[in-house]
């Protein structure tokens, strides 16, 4: 789904503020946060976080890429990252925690990182998710139907 111009603004809840990551102490937050939303009790996805942001925060401070957090305090509670691909802007690591959601964090960070530059703002999303129906509802539209594949081995 893409977004080149959405007229949407959404404010966030009192004591909600959205802003950019620029600080180390914001990445920590940021890393943070993303580990008590995926992670709880998964060693293994949060070795895979770590690495992850780890490669995020390389392509944000090369400037290829922008992450938007709602904080509250010092607390990230909601983020996406928005790396720069050729002509278009990706969305990617899209996460709220679960005690922060409907509450319109989401549509705040989308409205916000669409508005950071004029290039087209894709996202990925399973079709008929409510993920689809946000976006949808804040202009985003279809550009492209995606495939997934998967094999597995041992049963030749």
């Amino acid at each position: 789904m893409a977004c080149d111009g959405c007229d949407v603004w959404v404010e966030v809840p009192s004591g909600h503020i959205v802003r950019r990551v620029i600080s180390p102490a914001d990445e920590a937050h940021l890393l943070q946060g993303a580990l008590a939303t995926h992670a709880p009790d998964d060693p293994g996805m949060a070795d895979y976080l770590r690495w992850s942001y780890a490669g995020l925060g390389v392509l944000r401070a090369s400037g290829r890429a922008v992450t938007l957090a709602v904080f509250v305090g010092e607390d990230v509670v909601a983020a996406v990252t928005v790396v720069g691909c050729g002509e278009e802007r990706r969305g990617q690591d899209f996460w709220t925690r679960p005690a922060q959601r409907r509450r319109g964090l989401c549509a705040a960070l989308l409205s916000a990182a669409v508005r950071l530059d004029e290039s087209p703002l894709i996202l990925g999303v399973m079709r008929g998710s409510e993920a689809e129906r946000l976006y949808r509802r804040l202009g985003f539209e279809t550009v492209s139907h995606g495939c997934e594949l998967a094999r597995t081995f041992g049963d030749g």
